[in-house]
């Protein structure tokens, strides 16, 4: 089956690094992605900058349904923040972000497979990196 892309989210700059003037600072976008096979997969674009030049930039991925040794599942599910509504984006972000569990209290750790992650890679290369920081509602593209 060819992999394809059912919705996504984009919180847009969760976190920054460094101050407002500082020579050297870090941005991470956060997006998160189902797919038709059914896995939930975030994004994490952590962009490092040199005197506010774009000087490196990283991808990281994992999926965001998770099991733990103790039975329960943590996931991320698509809540119903619009994307222009920055304080209820924020707050539906950080219902996920910060019960996220210690990575030793996870039962199994999988890493997502090359084709998940260039699917994703390639989804959000041409739809969401040139506008990364705008934040969106659930966005469906599969019917």
């Amino acid at each position: 089956m060819k992999l394809k892309m059912v919705r996504y989210k984009n919180y847009g700059n969760i976190f920054r690094f460094g101050g407002l003037n500082a020579r050297y600072y870090s941005e991470n976008y956060y997006s998160f992605y189902e797919l038709n096979n059914g896995k939930i997969i975030y994004l994490i674009n952590m962009a490092v900058y040199e005197n506010n030049e774009l000087i490196s930039f990283n991808y990281t991925h994992d999926y965001a349904v998770i099991e733990l040794k103790n039975g329960k599942t943590h996931s991320y599910s698509f809540g119903d923040a619009k994307g222009g509504n920055e304080v209820r984006m924020t707050e539906e972000f950080f219902d996920w972000f910060d019960t996220l569990p210690n990575p030793r209290d996870l039962k199994n750790r999988i890493e997502i497979t090359s084709a998940e992650e260039k699917c994703i890679e390639e989804f959000y290369l041409q739809n969401i990196e040139t506008t990364k920081e705008i934040k969106t509602d659930t966005i469906k593209v599969l019917n």
